[in-house]
């Protein structure tokens, strides 16, 4: 059963790779760059400079706090 529920897994995780248009990151590589950007005074933007609503406000706005 356990063998079932990781090969199963495996191959959601593939399916979802192959057919998301942006690429997966980690939830802090994420935070940090909008948290950056908005120190910079660009805005609630990701990296490539275009507002985003993929994270929640309040850690990106403490980082902002910090930068």
């Amino acid at each position: 059963m356990k063998k079932y529920i990781l090969v199963g897994s495996f191959v959601i995780s593939l399916i979802i790779l192959i057919f998301t248009k942006e690429p997966m990151q980690p939830d802090s590589y994420g935070y940090d760059s909008i948290g950056w950007n908005m120190a910079q005074g660009h805005g609630y933007a990701n990296l490539e400079n275009k507002i985003t609503m993929e994270r929640e406000p309040a850690y990106p706005f403490f980082l902002t706090l910090i930068y």
